[in-house]
């Protein structure tokens, strides 16, 4: 059986699959055993994944032996950006090993991660909704952040504290209005988290936009990690590391970038 976990942006859906696998497999590892793969994280192909490995996925996951076995997918709204194929071979790796599939994903890309996964499981499928935060929950936010207040009395720009992500980044920003879209949502993070509201003293504000920005160029279109991150002022790639905008692979800390 496969399972989709689903939901909006920012709900916090990587967070609590993930939590409860591991935490399951921590509490109890005779009963329960989880790997986690990030479908973002890997190689662009399986032969390149496969080879990094040493053997097939499906030959490590067929060595778990606990009763209850779990590959967790985070990250499946990949496959809408020409990672379909590498999804599948994570799929049937599981299936292969008689491990339970959990594919974390966004709404939409929901039903392309459900098809994915029913193609190659025979068509079982769970789904599993995971929803933004309820009023009450709302409230207990702005109990414990009370700038937050007047973005909960506009109905528009409260839909923004559903999700938590937006909170974490709004607070630790600094609110200087009230954002009533995601878009000035966006604006006043940009503007609060990344420039620092034009404080230089941890990187100039252009440095570290301009960090943030070469650093996304690189993830998205590929290139020269060795000249990016070398062109970047080092006062502001330390400035957003302190922030708690970039960080040190804690697996690699000797990767580039």
């Amino acid at each position: 059986v496969g399972v989709v976990a689903y939901g909006d942006s920012g709900v916090g859906k990587s967070a609590l699959v993930i939590g409860a696998a591991t935490g399951a497999a921590s509490n109890d590892p005779d009963t329960t055993q989880a790997l986690c793969i990030n479908l973002r994280h890997l190689p662009p192909t399986t032969l390149a994944f496969e080879s990094f490995l040493g053997v097939p996925l499906a030959t490590i996951l067929s060595e778990l032996s606990a009763p209850q076995r779990f590959l967790v997918i985070d990250g499946a709204d990949a496959i809408s950006e020409g990672m379909l194929e590498l999804f599948r071979y994570l799929a049937d790796a599981g299936f292969q090993a008689d491990v339970k599939v959990i594919a974390v994903t966004a709404n939409d890309t929901r039903q392309l991660v459900r098809d994915a996964i029913a193609e190659r499981s025979g068509g079982s499928v769970t789904e599993y909704l995971i929803p933004p935060l309820t009023d009450p929950q709302v409230n207990d936010v702005i109990a414990m952040f009370d700038e937050l207040a007047a973005l909960a009395v506009n109905p528009r720009s409260r839909e923004l504290l559903r999700r938590p992500v937006v909170v974490d980044l709004l607070v630790r920003g600094g609110l200087a209005g009230t954002p009533l879209s995601e878009a000035d949502a966006m604006e006043q993070v940009w503007s609060g988290l990344v420039r620092r509201h034009g404080q230089s003293d941890r990187g100039t504000p252009d440095a570290r936009e301009f960090a943030l920005l070469r650093l996304a160029e690189l993830a998205l279109c590929g290139g020269d990690a060795l000249d990016v991150v070398g062109r970047i002022d080092p006062t502001a790639l330390h400035g957003l590391r302190n922030d708690g905008l970039l960080r040190t692979s804690p697996d690699d800390p000797f990767k580039i970038g």
